[in-house]
C-alpha cells in the first residue's frame, strides 16, 4: 500500500470517527513518507513511530496481529468455514473481536468507540429465551373473569351512584420455579 493511499484509507476512518489525538504505526515506507506525515500534521494529529526492531512497544497492535493470523488459522481448519471468502472470514473474526470483552477494560472496543452496545446473534438468542420466559409465565397464570363494564355500571347505576372510581388492583408478582427450559415453571 503506497502512501498516498494510506491517506486514503485514513481520510475515510477519519470521516466516520473523527480526528484522532495521535496515531502510532510501524516504520513502515507509507508511515514515515512526506505524503503521509503532512496530512497528519495538516490535521493537528500528533504521530509517533515504534522503534525499529522492536515490535513489543506497540504490543496492543502486535496482540490484534497475533490474535488475527491465529483466529485465521483456526478458520482455515475448521470445515465449517472452507465455502466462506477470505473477505467474509475477516469481517466474521472483525465483529467478534470488536464485541468481545477486553481483559484490561472489561468492556467491548466497539461499545468504546459508539457509547453503547452493538446487538449481536447473542443478544437475538437471549431474546427468545426471555420471550419464552415471559410465554411461559403466561401460561402459568390463572385466567382473570372478565366482566363487561356495561354490567358494572347498571349495578353502580342501580345503587344510586352516577360517579365512581376504579380502585387500583392489588400488586402481582409471581416468582418462577423450576427451569423454563425444562417446562417445570410455576408460579408460586
Amino acid at each position: 500500500m503506497t502512501a498516498e493511499e494510506t491517506v486514503e484509507k485514513s481520510k475515510v476512518c477519519f470521516a466516520c470517527f473523527g480526528l484522532p489525538e495521535f496515531v502510532v504505526t510501524n516504520n513502515g515506507t507509507q508511515f514515515t513518507s512526506a505524503v503521509f506525515t503532512d496530512f497528519l500534521s495538516k490535521n493537528g494529529i500528533r504521530f509517533m513511530t515504534s522503534p525499529v526492531c522492536h515490535p513489543a512497544s506497540n504490543g496492543q497492535a502486535e496482540n490484534l496481529v497475533k490474535s488475527f493470523k491465529n483466529n485465521l488459522l483456526e478458520c482455515v481448519r475448521d470445515n465449517f468455514n472452507r465455502c466462506a471468502s477470505f473477505n467474509t472470514l475477516i469481517n466474521r473474526f472483525l465483529f467478534s473481536y470488536r464485541n468481545a470483552n477486553h481483559r484490561s477494560t472489561d468492556v467491548t472496543s466497539s461499545s468504546r468507540v459508539f457509547q453503547y452496545k452493538t446487538k449481536t446473534r447473542l443478544d437475538l438468542l437471549n431474546e427468545k429465551v426471555k420471550e419464552g420466559r415471559n410465554i411461559a409465565l403466561h401460561k402459568a397464570l390463572p385466567a382473570v373473569p372478565m366482566v363487561p363494564l356495561s354490567e358494572i355500571s347498571n349495578k353502580l347505576d342501580s345503587r344510586g351512584h352516577n360517579e365512581f372510581t376504579v380502585a387500583k388492583p392489588a400488586e402481582f408478582s409471581p416468582e418462577l420455579s423450576g427451569n423454563v427450559n425444562d417446562g417445570g415453571a410455576e408460579v408460586t
